[in-house]
């Protein structure tokens, strides 16, 4: 198991060695942006020769990291060919003039991680957004008026919205089920699926890529997407046509501040390697590859290079201890002469690598160091193993025999033993994993309710003490809006003008020649735009703004802790909103996302976060649970939009109740919205904890409407 430890790039190198690493950085960002285009070029111009039916287009090699570094090779101008007839074509046909850069020393090795990534992030791309593009499809075509849609009542919304989920799932159907929506809409199902080029696809096919491990029955489309993203690129099209803002077709590299490049063992034994010392290595014949290269052999590795100057030395004798998994392992990691081999390209006395003090700066380095790291010339990212579990899973002397091992804190954890942090899908997952066995009074909790203008709003339901992290106090503590301000006083006028023409053109056109025409306005004036943001200033700002994050999210980590009473020495439980979630069902993978769920796993780093549904807690009154509603008395005070509507109070809330006010037959009481939701919310663990009902359930079709959701994400 690996973690990320971010440190200095001058804390971890130091030398040639540095310059060298900054210097390639700027080399494969460039790099990186000029294939970018050329990719985007060329699966546009697929995509326009699949519409004119001028034959099928295989979109698989778009979704291959050795073809992917093929462009790579083509507009670096290096020693190797593309070797390949529809990049050759787009290169030399449609790709704008560029200059491309000398390439240095692990360069090739660069480009094939980078490949790698785009090819990751293409697939991921395609069926991570398939269902949502889906669903987006289908509204924006049935969309109703304004008008018309404000004359239905809530029922019939309802009906409508069910009616239209049901939609999304036939187009996402497999071919031999059947439809579930309504009649009206079959036709419309048949001829979209047929422009998607998804209508063919069956069980059969699913099967025949399927494993079966721990899911119940068959997957269906969203897996077989996963697995064959390739055909589902003109559906990924057919659903990004029409819109005011569409989606990029394929991953485009459009920042000209250098990103992250991954660095290995054998790209620094390149970037340092002195030419004088550079030995050719003789070729054997006699051995395999595999052998030769000493890394998934038993064998001494530096006999196994003399045996290509000198034949009469004997081959060492393969290794004769017994294997108990039956067969040989073929992980590198872990393979000692490879780890020894790169120990040494790291800790040579020959060389001038790492920095004397790094030791210092990472805690443990040489105990769990992964020989790689990721830096953008600034910051490094370094790679590093955590222990494994104690040899035969026995735990450590003076423990109970019961319990597991913790791989992030590498400490045994006693059965009987709460854990300190972790997230936990449901409470009833939570007793699981824990053994807890006591009720809500035997735990403080605090009620979070996740928001987009307000990140968090957290209440205590004991004490009923409230804070709240907000988007904007979150850009003012990292120091965003600061950073941009100076960058705009910083920015010549140069830049600026290519920026305002450059807005102009559109980076996500679906179109050939719409495309054809950013693309050559992009690299136009690239030239300029790399020199200015590729200065290490705006890496260095970009390092500091992840570090005020960072303390950004501890102030909040030590404000929830204030939460609990320092005399409450009950374990803190927090119970985080998720919309989608229903009793006796858990929030994973699959199911509808839950807001904030980055934030939600940061402070699961730090406390114990239990995941909680939150239907109508927005809507329900602290003091008599009655239905709350907007304040129209309030509301009607303020000026109308401009469409003369009535300007909404989103963040007030009136219980609906008269007999809930201050004075019986009267107004009932008025509410925070977010304060009394994270309240609910706080309420619904505890009442899950004590085995009793929700404060608000789903009936009726509101319950079809979740089911229909999970179902979808499910698919």
């Amino acid at each position: 198991m690996e973690y990320v430890v971010k440190v200095p790039i001058e804390r971890l190198l130091c030398g040639s060695a540095l310059e060298n690493v900054e210097h390639l950085v700027t080399v494969v960002h460039k790099t990186r942006l000029l294939a970018s285009k050329l990719l985007n070029l060329s699966i546009r111009r697929d995509v326009e020769r699949e519409r004119s039916c001028a034959g099928r287009v295989d979109f698989r090699p778009y979704f291959e990291a050795n073809w992917i570094k093929k462009a790579f090779v083509g507009v670096s101008g290096g020693r190797g060919r593309v070797n390949d007839p529809r990049l050759e074509r787009v290169l030399g046909d449609d790709m704008p003039p560029h200059r491309p850069e000398a390439l240095p020393p692990g360069a090739d090795q660069a480009f094939m991680y980078a490949a790698r990534n785009v090819a990751t992030t293409a697939a991921t791309h395609v069926w991570f957004h398939l269902k949502d593009r889906v669903r987006r499809f289908v509204m924006r075509e049935f969309k109703l008026p304004w008008g018309a849609y404000r004359a239905l009542d809530a029922d019939a919304r309802k009906e409508r919205a069910r009616d239209l989920k049901l939609v999304c799932l036939d187009v996402l159907r497999l071919s031999d089920q059947p439809m579930r929506s309504p009649p009206e809409y079959h036709k419309w199902v048949e001829i979209e699926r047929n422009i998607m080029q998804i209508d063919a696809i069956s069980t059969t096919d699913v099967l025949a890529i399927w494993t079966p491990l721990k899911t119940d029955g068959c997957p269906g489309m969203g897996f077989y997407a996963k697995n064959r993203p390739h055909l589902f690129v003109m559906a990924m099209v057919r659903t990004l046509e029409d819109r005011k803002k569409s989606g990029s077709l394929y991953p485009e590299c459009r920042t000209c501040v250098p990103g992250y490049v991954h660095i290995d063992s054998r790209m620094i034994s390149a970037l340092v390697r002195k030419k004088e010392k550079t030995r050719k290595r003789g070729r054997d014949t006699t051995v395999g590859k595999k052998e030769k290269r000493g890394r998934h052999t038993t064998g001494d590795k530096k006999e196994t290079r003399k045996r290509g100057r000198d034949p009469s030395i004997e081959p060492p004798l393969p290794s004769t201890e017994p294997n108990p998994s039956g067969r040989q392992s073929r992980r590198k990691k872990d393979d000692p002469e490879l780890q020894a081999e790169k120990h040494s390209i790291f800790a040579g006395s020959e060389r001038d690598v790492l920095h004397p003090e790094v030791h210092k700066a990472i805690p443990r380095f040489w105990e769990r160091f992964s020989y790689s790291f990721d830096t953008d010339g600034v910051a490094a990212s370094v790679h590093m193993r955590r222990r494994g579990a104690p040899a035969g899973g026995a735990p450590p002397s003076g423990h109970r025999s019961r319990g597991h091992w913790c791989a992030r804190t590498t400490k045994w954890v006693a059965a009987d033993e709460l854990p300190a942090h972790g997230l936990f899908a449901s409470a009833e997952e939570f007793r699981e994993r824990t053994g807890w066995s006591g009720g809500s009074g035997d735990a403080c909790i605090v009620g979070i309710d996740p928001g987009v203008i307000e990140i968090i709003s957290a209440v205590a339901i004991d004490t009923a003490a409230h804070i709240k992290y907000t988007n904007r106090q979150r850009r003012v503590e990292t120091g965003v809006v600061v950073n941009m301000r100076r960058l705009e006083r910083e920015k010549p006028g140069q830049i600026q003008r290519a920026e305002v023409s450059l807005s102009a053109f559109d980076s996500r056109a679906l179109g050939f020649q719409a495309y054809l025409r950013y693309c050559a306005e992009s690299l136009r004036t690239v030239e300029r735009r790399l020199q200015f943001y590729g200065d290490i200033t705006y890496r260095r700002r970009r390092w500091k703004m992840h570090l005020m994050r960072q303390v950004s999210e501890s102030k909040l980590f030590k404000a929830v802790e204030r939460l609990r009473p320092t005399d409450d020495e009950r374990p803190l439980l927090l119970a985080y909103g998720a919309w989608g979630l229903k009793p006796g069902t858990i929030c994973r993978k699959g199911n509808p996302p839950a807001l904030g769920v980055g934030m939600a796993r940061a402070l699961s780093k730090q406390f114990r976060v239990i995941w909680t549904p939150e239907y109508m807690t927005s809507k329900t009154c602290l003091s008599c649970l009655s239905r709350c509603g907007r304040c129209s008395w309030i509301e009607s005070t303020r000026p109308r939009t401009a469409r003369g509507r009535v300007a909404e109070i989103r963040g007030l809330r009136q219980c609906l109740n008269p007999a809930c006010g201050p004075n019986t037959g009267q107004l009932g009481h008025l509410f925070n919205r977010d304060r009394m939701g994270a309240t609910n919310i706080g309420r619904n663990l505890a009442r899950l904890l004590d085995g009793r009902p929700l404060i608000s359930a789903p009936q009726g079709l509101d319950t079809d409407l979740l089911d229909l959701d999970a179902e979808l994400h499910n698919n």
